[in-house]
């Protein structure tokens, strides 16, 4: 299911314990989901796309959310292609996918508690990745950035403080933080998959559906295969964007190897 427009979850719809799970969203007016003033929010397996202003932004007295395996991507490369303001909360973010377009805050927060786990950065050509401002604590761990700017930094001059854990940083430039502030320990068991699985692991299962699964069976197999024929070689952005990866608006070898490595995945 496709939403075209802000998902408002505010203090002033009374929202509380909310999921929002297996959903396309895109806004290119605004926000594509607004968490302002509200608490205990989950939200899993969603492909966030060509918002105009946050892709999830949180803040106002918004605490306890988590955002995992998700893809982030901006299929028109828009110039507003900022992720997430995550501003004075406990916030999680793990297994996300911050795909082709995104540029920076990933996220970017004031006075917040972040825990980033098992996120895959292949945004290569970005601003920045993930930034600590004025009193934020980030608890980074077992991250994979992949070819890109500015990782993960605390601004210069203020209480922002990081601690990392097992990142790999691939051919990366810019900022990368030192990592060995002391923060917060997180309240809750986690297992974190090594960094060096990262990127088979958020490809195969960040976002809406495995990637391969055409048919929603949940699983990659023969009846598939048929479908990925179809799509082969298709030019056309509008009609493929949820099919192609790498945002050059063809179907071809690049979708092949994702589509191959999940092949009988679900047999």
């Amino acid at each position: 299911s496709t939403i075209i427009g802000n998902l408002d979850l505010s203090d002033s719809q009374s929202c509380r314990n909310i999921i929002l799970q297996n959903l396309n969203i895109t806004n290119p007016a605004g926000d594509g989901v607004t968490v302002w003033g509200t608490s205990t929010v989950f939200i899993t397996h969603c492909n966030i796309y060509d918002c105009g202003d946050g892709g999830i932004d949180m803040n106002n007295g918004t605490d306890s959310v988590t955002v995992s395996w998700c893809r982030f991507f901006y299929p028109s490369m828009a110039a507003h292609r900022f992720v997430h303001i995550a501003d004075q909360a406990h916030i999680t973010f793990h297994h996300n996918w911050y795909d082709f377009g995104c540029d920076q805050r990933m996220p970017a927060s004031t006075g917040g508690t972040i825990h980033m786990y098992n996120n895959y950065f292949s945004c290569t050509g970005n601003y920045y990745c993930s930034n600590a401002r004025e009193g934020t604590q980030i608890l980074s761990e077992q991250n994979y950035y992949d070819h890109v700017n500015n990782p993960i930094y605390a601004d210069a001059g203020t209480t922002g403080l990081i601690r990392t854990l097992g990142n790999i940083y691939d051919t990366c430039t810019g900022k990368i933080a030192a990592g060995t502030d002391t923060v917060f320990t997180p309240s809750y068991a986690y297992a974190p998959d090594a960094a060096a699985d990262v990127p088979a692991i958020v490809i195969a299962g960040a976002g809406t559906i495995l990637y391969g699964d055409f048919n929603g069976d949940e699983a990659v197999d023969t009846a598939d295969l048929s479908d990925f024929t179809g799509f082969w070689r298709d030019d056309a952005c509008g009609r493929t964007q949820y099919q192609d990866l790498n945002g050059d608006c063809l179907i071809n070898d690049y979708e092949f190897a994702r589509f191959a490595r999940n092949w009988l995945i679900g047999q």
